[in-house]
């Protein structure tokens, strides 16, 4: 309020939002008030521990973000539903956060490499909802304001009882933006690098809406990780029986057993 300049962006992390003064940095007014001191384009960034919401109060509070900026995409460090803390991305204007990224890691290496995002990958695996999914999440939910604000009251009582972590989670899973938009990317390497992160979960998610060969590698990546390679062996095997060209089953196949299939040279699409 006292600055003579707008901002590029705008980072919020507060305390609890049942505190005196901190649950008002969550409402509709409060992001009126950053949206005014950004530049046209600009972004706000929004930081909530998981433990003091459920999923009702989540949604209120990306409805008022979606209503106050009309661009949002929330995402999930690590990729891990319902655990942690999550981050909303809010703007006046599209976010297009994978087609930045590539800039983005250039410019930050050593900070990404330090919260474990290394590739554009990494960062679309924590993208859970974008701004349609978002947008149908909140539905009708009851907005966040100054004078009705759920957070300031209800939120620690739900810290004292441990919030549902497995409730957040099927909520958000059930308009996953990673699981809704999977044609457009990847998907052997997505699941592979969810797993990696061990959000099995998401992961399993993914590969169970996928068909085809692509959807019995992906099985195969999952049985890998959750019982063994020699598990895995049928997906791969039923992956290369449905489209005999499919490279990530073969490498998978070829990862097992050597001997068992020629891969020839290695590609640079070979990740």
């Amino acid at each position: 309020m006292l600055a003579d300049r707008p901002y590029d962006a705008v980072i919020s992390q507060p305390s609890h939002p049942w505190t005196s003064g901190a649950s008002h940095l969550y409402t509709r007014e409060f992001f009126g008030m950053v949206k005014e001191r950004l530049e046209p384009g600009g972004v706000f960034v929004q930081w909530m521990g998981l433990g003091f919401v459920d999923d009702n109060l989540l949604r209120g509070l990306v409805g008022t973000l979606s209503d106050v900026f009309g661009h949002l995409v929330v995402l999930v460090p690590g990729g891990h539903l319902g655990s942690g803390a999550m981050l909303f991305l809010s703007s006046d204007a599209p976010i297009d956060l994978l087609g930045n990224a590539p800039a983005g890691l250039a410019a930050a290496r050593e900070g990404g490499a330090r919260v474990g995002v290394h590739t554009v990958d990494d960062v679309a695996g924590s993208i859970v909802l974008d701004n349609e999914s978002a947008r149908r999440f909140a539905g009708a939910s009851p907005r966040i304001t100054d004078d009705h604000n759920p957070l300031a009251w209800s939120a620690g009582r739900i810290k004292q009882g441990r919030a549902r972590p497995a409730s957040i989670a099927k909520a958000l899973g059930e308009h996953d933006s990673l699981i809704a938009g999977a044609g457009d990317q990847d998907t052997d390497l997505m699941v592979r690098t969810l797993l990696q992160k061990t959000a099995v979960a998401r992961a399993r998610a993914l590969a169970d809406s996928l068909s085809g060969a692509e959807g019995a590698s992906a099985q195969g990546w999952i049985a890998w990780e959750t019982t063994g390679p020699q598990q895995a062996l049928p997906h791969f095997r039923r992956a290369l029986a449905l489209d005999p060209e499919y490279r990530p089953a073969a490498l998978g196949l070829g990862m097992i057993s050597p001997a068992g299939i020629e891969l020839g040279p290695l590609g640079p699409g070979d990740r």
